[in-house]
């Protein structure tokens, strides 16, 4: 089982918090995606330079989502379960470690949006800048 970060686990509860406030059962990537941008002030700031503060992706996010609101309790997607499957468990998992997951499938909206600002070559290169 991986360990988080204090940072990472504040993000998962912020995700779980957007999830619960749009009314959806499945937190999923996308609601971790806000999670990280609304607990992390590095994250957030660096998403505000691209043109996505956390209200832009809140709208964002609901929009790809469109569901109807469910009333169970949060649970994680099969997509996030998947997208957090074989985290390492030595080192704790920070906030930028969730997000250079979120970043992998070239095919997940999160990559396809930062994707469509123009801005993906910055935040990659702000993401893996201080890895050895």
């Amino acid at each position: 089982m991986p360990r988080y970060s204090p940072d990472a686990a504040k993000c998962f509860l912020f995700a779980f918090k957007e999830g619960s406030q749009m009314g959806h059962g499945l937190i999923g990537p996308e609601h971790l995606l806000l999670g990280l941008v609304r607990g992390n002030k590095e994250i957030a700031s660096e998403f505000r330079a691209i043109g996505l503060p956390l209200e832009r992706l809140r709208t964002l996010a609901k929009r790809q989502l469109n569901q109807e609101p469910e009333s169970s309790l949060p649970v994680y997607s099969t997509a996030l379960r998947q997208l957090l499957k074989d985290l390492p468990e030595t080192a704790p998992v920070t906030p930028k470690d969730l997000l250079k997951r979120l970043l992998e499938d070239k095919s997940a909206w999160c990559y396809t949006l930062i994707a469509s600002t123009g801005e993906l070559s910055m935040v990659h290169h702000w993401l893996f800048s201080d890895d050895s």
